[in-house]
């Protein structure tokens, strides 16, 4: 037969179990704020890609809406 154990080693465990699962969960929060940096980060790099608006695309975006104005003022001006 196995003596009970004591209040002592009962703590001790418990509070090893706490140190573990606490350590667990800062890793975890570690971890993800890494994955969290690293898409906001890739985000950014997309974003200033976007930012740089090139005289050429200026240039065409003009011109299309020119081209547009043009299919759509005889159009507008015929009575219905």
């Amino acid at each position: 037969m196995t003596p009970p154990k004591d209040r002592n080693t009962m703590g001790y465990v418990a509070y090893v179990s706490l140190a573990l699962a606490l350590s667990a969960q800062g890793g975890a929060a570690i971890w993800w704020a890494g994955i969290i940096n690293t898409r906001v980060a890739m985000l950014e790099r997309q974003l200033d890609d976007l930012a740089m608006i090139r005289p050429e695309q200026i240039r065409d975006v003009a011109e299309a809406l020119r081209a547009i104005a043009v299919i759509e003022e005889p159009r507008s001006g015929c009575a219905r």
